[in-house]
């Protein structure tokens, strides 16, 4: 018989290794955009500090690094077809 400490302890593990997988899946997602030191650069931003409105200079890093990649990748994609 699995008592409920061990049935919650399970759960717990779960949570965890399901957590991991996405936290897995969005450094992947991140990787491929090509803005990876600068997603990495805004996280330890806010991690500082706590305010999204205190990281506007990384923010923009960020979104213009998504943009021209998104664009290099848009581009990439029409020469192919």
């Amino acid at each position: 018989m699995v008592s409920p400490t061990q049935t919650e302890e399970t759960k717990s593990v779960e949570r965890l290794s399901n957590h991991q997988e996405q936290f897995d899946e969005y450094e992947n997602i991140v990787r491929n955009t090509g803005c990876y030191q600068e997603n990495q650069e805004l996280q330890l931003c806010f991690t500082d500090k706590h305010d999204w409105r205190l990281c506007k200079v990384e923010l923009e890093k960020f979104k213009e690094c998504w943009k021209n990649n998104k664009k290099k990748h848009s581009d990439e994609f029409d020469s192919r077809q």
